[in-house]
């Protein structure tokens, strides 16, 4: 193992283009002083390294090669939600910053230190990366699960090529270049963060090498860009990742977090960076500030679509963040002009089990009623809407009998009442078995709910037989989608799920995620009715709310299977078992 003080000289002999002419223009070089750097030149003519024209020897090109970087791994299998909403439409690391997408610039730094043996692991829009191979002959690992798990499950695709390596995040821009072909250690670049942050702080000894990362840093110091691997430690590292990954909850760790847990075990350090020189940007008007030009180079459909519903430019767009990213949309909110805005986006596939065209009829009525007056408009197509937020709001009480349980029953009514319909029915049981044929194609064992869901088609067939009148409903009146402003306004969001059904599953709806009792459903269902329930009422809305408590659970299994926890699952599925009791018994359904 070669000293400090001659890797560092042997380094700059290395690299440079031809032999240095003295001492002191490798001090210069090298940074160390004259005197360090005399030392270093005759401990290396001695192990004959180098000559006496401080031309770098076949020993020394052996010597210092144990240190040479010899590939690197960039991950960009995440979707890059804090970045909306540009990265709806692609990865943030083909983002194109200073005319250059962030990727490809660092593909190009890396071959500069004649690092050509690049893998990326991809996963969320991975097709839009597949250029690069053609482009730079690099190499692609696809990560199948970036939805379910964290990027600790990118790193453990790769372990084979983790050795002398950098790895790296795809959205990085580095001003200059940062990668270096040799290191003595491993390290991670850092740089000064302000405020408090998610970026990982750390500790390190009188030695300066790392004993501890922290999951935030606060005006200090953070692990900002790339980390730098040697064979000794990515080989302490590998091992321990290989074991913690047998735990459920490492796969949803940053790979930075499973690293802190063997720092002692591994000889790392920090490579501190001033300003100016690295840059992670977490939203669309940073990027903006650092890259004057970003604007007219932003190629957006959604940029464009905002801006012709709005009559604006680009530029007057600001304060993008996200609001909701779950599996049917994807929302966020800006401003124009100091007016806030919320934008959905649909998201994938769902126009397999939700009908755009029925919302947009929905929302349509909704704001010619007054149930919804922040509706800007909804495509009935690509599913993309546009909302005024409403601010300064809070949800209704769904208890409060007197006060908002019964301006929501109100307005309801005003939308059954129109007795409107549509093409797009959202039938309980059709719908749920969507969602289990998807689940069951990909390898979900659905078997142990087949009984119950059998016994929810009979009754839905008992239902059906009786011949209850449908038209057009909400299909998602749960208290959090009616905002009340401190007017008293009340409005009633998010008719995405918007079609045909039984009025009385509007009433369900209102009650799957709240501890009704029966009673209380009951007496919520007269007040909506106008009068006491007749035995048939009772069985009929006792049976609605068993199929509806059953086509939300399925869904909350398949959202799940999607990455997106559900803390109602298990009271749907509870509550589902009691009404299903209780509607058999009195359908006489065996």
């Amino acid at each position: 193992m070669l000293k400090r003080r001659n890797f560092e000289v042997l380094k700059q002999c290395v690299l440079a283009s031809k032999p240095f002419d003295s001492q002191r223009a490798i001090a210069n070089a090298s940074g160390l002083s004259l005197g360090t750097v005399n030392t270093a030149i005759n401990e290396l003519l001695f192990e004959g390294y180098i000559d006496e024209s401080y031309g770098v020897t076949e020993a020394g090109y052996q010597a210092i090669e144990p240190y040479r970087i010899k590939n690197a791994i960039i991950l960009a299998a995440g979707s890059s939600t804090r970045f909306l909403p540009l990265s709806i439409e692609k990865p943030k690391g083909l983002l194109v910053v200073k005319g250059m997408p962030l990727i490809e610039r660092q593909i190009l730094q890396l071959r500069e230190i004649g690092v050509e043996d690049i893998t990326i692991v991809v996963g969320y829009m991975r097709e839009k990366f597949f250029y690069l191979r053609e482009k730079y002959g690099v190499d692609f690992i696809e990560n199948p699960e970036y939805r379910q798990k964290n990027n600790t499950s990118s790193l453990m695709l790769v372990l084979d090529k983790l050795h002398n390596t950098y790895v790296c995040a795809s959205d990085h821009y580095f001003a200059e270049n940062i990668f270096e072909k040799y290191s003595y250690t491993s390290n991670y670049t850092t740089k000064m963060v302000k405020g408090l942050t998610t970026e990982f702080g750390y500790t390190a000894n009188e030695r300066g090498k790392f004993i501890e990362f922290r999951m935030y840093s606060e005006d200090e110091y953070g692990l900002v860009g790339p980390c730098c691997f040697l064979e000794k430690d990515a080989a302490i590292f590998k091992k321990h990742l290989v074991k913690e990954y047998r735990k459920e909850s490492t796969t949803q760790m940053l790979w930075e977090e499973v690293l802190g847990g063997c720092l002692k075990k591994i000889n790392m350090y920090p490579r501190p960076y001033g300003e100016g020189v690295i840059y992670e940007f977490d939203s669309l008007d940073e990027v903006r500030e650092f890259d004057e030009s970003f604007d007219d180079n932003i190629d957006s459909a959604i940029i464009a679509d905002i801006c012709e519903q709005l009559e604006c430019a680009p530029s007057v767009l600001s304060k993008f963040e996200p609001m909701k990213i779950g599996l049917t949309n994807v929302s966020f909110k800006f401003e124009v002009h100091g007016c806030p805005y919320i934008y959905r986006y649909p998201g994938e596939q769902t126009e397999l089990f939700l009908s755009r065209e029925a919302e947009a009829q929905a929302e349509k009525l909704a704001a010619e009623l007054g149930l919804d007056e922040s509706i800007v408009s909804v495509n009935p197509k690509t599913g993309c809407k546009l909302s005024k937020c409403i601010e300064n709001y809070d949800y209704i009480d769904p208890y409060d009998i007197e006060g908002d349980q019964k301006v929501a029953l109100e307005m309801i009514h005003k939308l059954h009442d129109l007795k409107a319909t549509c093409e797009w029915e959202m039938d309980f049981i059709p719908n749920s078995e969507f969602y289990i044929r998807h689940l069951e194609k990909n390898h979900y064992d659905f078997s142990a709910f087949s009984d119950m869901h059998n016994e929810m088609k009979a009754l839905d067939a008992a239902v059906k037989a009786e011949g209850h009148e449908r038209v057009l409903c909400h299909n998602d009146v749960w208290f959090w989608n009616f905002l009340k402003e401190d007017t008293g306004k009340i409005h009633l969001i998010d008719w995405e799920y918007a079609g045909m059904n039984w009025p009385a599953a509007d009433i369900a709806d209102y009650t799957v995620s709240l501890d009704f009792s029966d009673e209380q459903y009951l007496a919520l269902a007269s007040a909506y009715e106008g009068h006491e329930l007749s035995d048939a009422e009772v069985r009929f809305y006792y049976a609605v709310l068993a199929l509806c408590l059953w086509y939300w659970y399925v869904w909350a299994i398949y959202t799940e299977w999607h990455g997106t926890v559900v803390d109602d699952m298990s009271m749907w599925y509870h509550k589902a078992c009691h009404y299903l009791a209780l509607s058999k018994e009195l359908y006489n359904l065996s």
